[in-house]
């Protein structure tokens, strides 16, 4: 008999419908075939706990450390015994098991760790789709791949949860008992991501504090060509600028007024050009979520829940969420035309966008050379049925999203018409800039677009680019005159503007998100930086989310209305740990351990080895009571602040401020 052993319960109903239902229990649903298939639920088993390998360890004590059991056990996760004893019982009466999980490092875990627990003997395949519709399903059916094609996944799944255990356990456990030390009652979470994490927010709130707001000095020209006013920008010279490109000092721009006033402005460069702005890419879970936090409101985790609904049996609207790739493969263009009648069938009312559609055409989504280091494409809808009725009104908004971008790649790019002008003065220089819309192409698509409050919303920056943009960099002009280099034109006025910089604004939870998928901005080495570029930052689309939440869990930010603040607590820890802690770049060399798994250059044990040895180089620096010292002064520098933060928080009894667990 046949098995497919899925994640979740909605793949197997899923899978019913290509295979036929015969039966369905609470635990499994028998096909017509014979064949059986059960489900997760998820992770089903988790890394034991340091007690397990020894009751000592239920109390915590910087003598344990650092603890490395010899093998890394898998226990069942409390409220699961249940479901892996059904599974357990139906695996026994299998010749063959297809592990139907997603078809990434965490799905393959969870199949892989209840195949061993269950001890299964028998034949294994795998099964890859990334798409719950019916032709993708049937595609993978045809095409089960052997086991050992993901071998290498699992071993670098094994080896991340090995290494960040070894890592939050004993990390956890040494600040943890070092605040203990300094008089602090509280849990201190340490851990590969959420310490980075935490110094984000840390580091942002400082440079908010600390900054100090100066003035700064542009120009702006009003000058006129044959009755044909416009306005130029002042492009000061290098020397002039400090290290934000600001100019200082007043009287450098008031030296160019009086020059202005004295000679002639000529036209030293005209241009004029056709600009194309291509569609913005399909989704990734990461821009996703940055997008409808944007323009939504929404929180990471409810995007992340939503689109998992969207992906599920009870809708089945979309491919596969958690992707961190914002690509299509070549082989995704076949089904095109296909995609777009379902979604033109599925909302009369979206319709005629998609008779404007050109499927032949191919944007640059579409590539299988970016899409080659990933386990998934993009998120765009599936060509199954779409019915919108059963949305509620935040998985409306999260859907139309998605086919939006998607519809988008069928429309020619916008156009614009660019017209730039450079007038010199001496050796003085300045600019104009114009430029206008002459085709819509994909803009279109998102001219009608609404967002929950049914206020109109601009789609027309890509949802990755988070920051806001200067207003100095705007267009100032409508239109400019045609010119004729050296020419000259008249001054009509000259102003000087003055402004004040601005300190950088507070994370939002997406804002965070986008920092954390962007963090190999922050480091300089060029190898880590690459690294973290195509490992997409630190987290991952599957977690991202819940870390910001366990920021607020483990009490390291607060949120404030929009933003995220850190607390004394998170300050205290910051400062305590040494760099490689706070720092991005452990990531990135963790990273670069698992590419060498893939390319069989290093094993899963040396990665695991190398993480012990790297945790237990930290313990060791802070074994001898006297390197303590620094730790536990920084963690009583910040208790005042941890306790005021904590006065609304103590027993309802005896008044004591609460431990957070």
């Amino acid at each position: 008999m046949r098995v497919y052993l899925h994640e979740k319960k909605d793949q197997a109903l899923t899978l019913s419908r290509i295979l036929g239902l015969r039966r369905r229990t609470e635990y499994f649903v028998e096909h017509k075939d014979g064949s059986k298939a059960v489900w997760c639920n998820g992770h089903l088993l988790e890394l034991a706990d340091a007690a397990f390998y020894n009751a000592g360890y239920k109390r915590w004590t910087l003598a344990d450390l650092p603890i490395s059991p010899a093998r890394y056990e898998f226990v069942v996760k409390r409220g699961c015994e249940q479901r892996l004893e059904a599974i357990r019982k139906i695996l026994n009466s299998a010749s063959e098991v297809v592990i139907a999980t997603d078809y990434d490092r965490e799905g393959e875990l969870i199949g892989r760790t209840v195949l061993n627990y269950c001890g299964f003997k028998g034949q294994v395949k795998r099964l890859k789709v990334l798409s719950l519709d019916d032709e993708s399903l049937k595609e993978g059916l045809r095409n089960l791949e052997d086991l050992s094609t993901t071998e290498t996944l699992y071993q670098v799944a094994k080896a991340r949860v090995y290494c960040d255990w070894d890592q939050g356990i004993n990390l956890t456990r040494l600040y943890t008992c070092l605040g203990r030390k300094a008089g602090m009652n509280e849990y201190l979470s340490v851990g590969r991501v959420i310490t980075p994490t935490a110094a984000l927010v840390v580091d942002r709130d400082r440079a908010i504090a600390s900054y100090q707001p100066y003035d700064f000095y542009n120009l702006r020209l009003t000058v006129d060509y044959k009755g044909q006013p416009f306005t130029v920008k002042w492009v000061p010279d290098e020397t002039l600028k400090n290290a934000e490109n600001k100019v200082t000092e007043r009287y450098c721009a008031e030296r160019v007024v009086a020059l202005v006033k004295k000679y002639p402005l000529y036209v030293r460069e005209y241009r004029s050009r056709i600009v194309k702005e291509l569609p913005p890419l399909p989704f990734s879970q990461t821009s996703l979520q940055i997008y409808c936090g944007t323009n939504y409101g929404l929180k990471p985790s409810e995007v992340l829940s939503i689109s998992q609904a969207l992906y599920d049996s009870r809708h089945r609207m979309i491919t596969y969420p958690r992707t961190a790739c914002r690509y299509l493969p070549l082989n995704q263009h076949l089904n095109a035309a296909k995609t777009l009648d379902a979604l033109a069938r599925g909302d009369p009312s979206f319709a005629p966008l998609i008779l404007q559609c050109d499927p032949r055409l191919k944007s640059r989504a579409f590539s299988d050379e970016q899409c080659g280091t990933h386990a998934h494409h993009a998120m765009i809808p599936n060509c199954g049925t779409q019915d919108l009725s059963r949305l509620s009104r935040s998985e409306y908004a999260v859907y139309d999203a998605i086919r939006r971008f998607y519809v988008a790649q069928f429309y020619l790019p916008a156009e614009y018409r660019e017209v730039k002008a450079v007038l010199r003065c001496g050796d003085v220089e300045f600019t104009a800039t114009a430029r206008t819309l002459i085709n819509q192409g994909y803009r279109v698509v998102f001219e009608t677009v609404r967002d929950l409050k049914h206020k109109v919303i601009a789609y027309n920056r890509d949802p990755d680019a988070v920051e806001e943009r200067d207003s100095e960099d705007e267009e100032i002009n409508d239109k400019i005159p045609k010119l004729k280099e050296g020419d000259t034109v008249r001054l009509l006025n000259a102003e000087i503007v003055t402004k004040k910089t601005k300190a950088p604004k507070h994370f939002t939870p997406h804002a965070l998100i986008a920092a954390m998928a962007n963090i190999s901005r922050s480091v300089t080495d060029k190898q880590l930086k690459k690294i973290l570029v195509n490992s997409n930052g630190i987290g991952t689309e599957d977690t991202r989310a819940y870390i910001v939440d366990n920021l607020k869990k483990c009490g390291y930010v607060a949120q404030e209305g929009k933003i995220l603040v850190s607390t004394a607590k998170a300050r205290a820890l910051v400062d305590a740990v040494p760099w490689e802690l706070r720092s991005p770049e452990l990531t990135a060399q963790r990273e670069q351990s698992f590419e060498s798994i893939k390319s069989g250059l290093l094993s899963e044990e040396a990665v695991v080895r190398e993480s012990r040895r790297f945790t237990a180089s930290i313990v060791a620096a802070l074994s001898a009571p006297g390197e303590q010292n620094g730790v536990i002064a920084a963690f009583k520098a910040a208790l005042p602040d941890i306790q005021k933060s904590h006065q609304e928080r103590v027993c309802a009894k005896c008044g004591s401020v609460l431990l957070r667990l």
